[in-house]
């Protein structure tokens, strides 16, 4: 199994609140927009989603589900 399809796994933990301020999922860090379409996204663009999950949630100082790590560290 590739990196890229480890790593292309829905990040969704099952705490699906997208904040107004931030713009973004509190439990998984993704846009509506990538929520929306994350079927029709290639394995490619799952990943790059993926590797900025946690860096965009500690840009805005929100603190990172812990069930989010798992899910990205697992796949």
């Amino acid at each position: 199994m590739t990196n890229t399809i480890i790593t292309s796994v829905s990040p969704c933990v099952s705490i699906c609140t997208i904040d107004p301020r931030i713009g973004l999922c509190i439990g998984c860090a993704r846009t509506l927009s990538e929520i929306a379409n994350w079927q029709l996204l290639s394995l490619e663009e799952r990943a790059a989603i993926n590797r900025a999950l946690i860096g965009r949630l500690n840009d805005v100082g929100v603190s990172v589900q812990p069930a989010l790590r798992q899910r990205l560290r697992d796949g």
